[in-house]
C-alpha cells in the first residue's frame, strides 16, 4: 500500500473536502479523487460517502483512519532517519535547483519560508536533469525547482514562476545590435546548450526546435553553469541560448528577446510528502 494514498485518504478525512484536501497536498481535485478511487479499490471497501454537498467517512474509513495515521507517522519517521543517515539534517530544508532555475522568484521563496521558520536553515543543491527523479526518489532532496516538463510523472507540484527563453551574444557580434533575435539567426551560429547526457529533454527541445525552423547551427561547447556559460559568451566563443532574468548584467555580454516568445513554467516539486514539506507548501502562495 502506497503511503502516498494514505496521506490523500489522511488529508480527506480531516477536511472532509476535496477541494480543501487537494490543494493542502498539492494536487488537483481530479488527481485526489482518482487516488482515493485507488485506495479503495485496493482495500476492496468504500471508504468515503460522496454526494453533491457533502464528503463522509463510511464506518471502514472511520476504522482505517487511527490506523492509516499511524503508518503514515511511521513511513515519515523512517525517511526522517534515514536522511539523517545519509547527511540531510531534519532542521535543514534541502531544495534541487535544475537547470535555469537560479532566478529571484527562488530568493523569494526562501526570505519566506526563513521569515515564518527562522530556526531552519536552507541548503540549495545543483539537481542535472536526469538526477531529479532519482533524487526525489532517493529523498536527497525535500524537494526540486525545475522547468515544469521536467518533472517525473507521481509527484506533487506547485507553479513558481514562469520565464523565457533568451539569447546570449557576444557584445561585439553582428546579433547585438538586432532588437531581437529570430530562429533564422542561429543557422550556422556557434550556440551554447546544455550538454545531452545531463540535460537530455532540453537538449532535444531545442535540436527539434531547430530542425522545425530549417536552421542548423553549430553546436561547439558544453557548459554546466550559468558562470560558465557567461564566461564563455564573453570571450566570444559562442551564443547561448536560456533562461535568464532580462536585469542580469556581465560584461561583454548583450542579453537579445528572441521571438516568437519561447516561455518556461517553472514548478517546485516533490514526491514525499513529509515535515520539510508540509512547512514548504503553504509559503508557496504568493510567491
Amino acid at each position: 500500500m502506497e503511503t502516498r494514498l494514505l496521506e490523500m485518504f489522511g488529508s480527506l478525512a480531516d477536511t472532509l473536502h476535496f477541494g480543501r484536501a487537494a490543494e493542502r497536498l498539492g494536487l488537483t481535485q481530479p488527481a485526489l479523487s482518482r487516488g482515493i478511487r485507488r485506495l479503495e479499490q485496493d482495500l476492496e471497501v468504500q471508504l468515503f460517502v460522496r454526494d453533491s454537498r457533502n464528503v463522509r467517512l463510511t464506518p471502514a474509513g472511520v476504522a482505517f483512519r487511527g490506523v492509516a495515521a499511524d503508518l503514515v507517522e511511521r513511513a515519515r519517521q523512517a525517511a526522517r532517519a534515514a536522511r539523517v543517515a545519509g547527511g540531510l539534517s531534519s532542521e535543514t530544508l534541502v531544495l534541487g535547483v535544475g537547470v535555469g532555475a537560479s532566478q529571484p522568484p527562488v530568493g523569494r521563496l526562501i526570505r519566506r519560508f526563513r521569515e515564518r521558520h527562522p530556526q531552519l536553515r536552507v541548503a540549495l543543491r545543483s539537481v542535472e536533469e536526469h538526477e531529479v527523479a532519482q533524487a526525489l526518489a532517493e529523498g536527497t532532496v525535500h524537494a526540486v525547482i525545475t522547468v515544469d516538463w521536467a518533472l517525473p510523472s507521481g509527484c506533487s507540484s506547485r507553479f513558481l514562476y514562469e520565464t523565457e527563453l533568451r539569447m546570449a551574444v557576444p557584445s561585439g557580434s553582428l546579433l547585438a545590435s538586432q532588437a531581437a533575435v529570430g530562429p533564422q539567426d542561429l543557422d550556422g551560429l556557434e550556440v551554447l546548450v546544455p550538454c545531452r547526457r545531463e540535460q537530455p529533454m532540453i537538449f532535444d527541445r531545442f535540436r527539434l526546435y531547430c530542425e522545425e525552423a530549417g536552421v542548423d547551427p553549430v553546436l561547439a561547447v558544453d557548459a554546466k553553469t550559468l558562470d560558465q556559460v557567461l564566461a564563455v559568451v564573453s570571450g566570444g566563443a559562442a551564443a547561448a541560448i536560456l533562461p535568464a532574468p532580462s536585469e542580469l548584467r556581465y560584461p561583454g555580454v548583450v542579453w537579445k528577446e528572441i521571438r516568437p516568445r519561447y516561455p518556461l513554467s517553472f514548478i517546485v516539486g516533490w514526491r514525499h510528502v513529509c515535515d520539510m514539506v508540509d512547512r514548504l507548501v503553504p509559503v508557496l502562495d504568493g510567491v
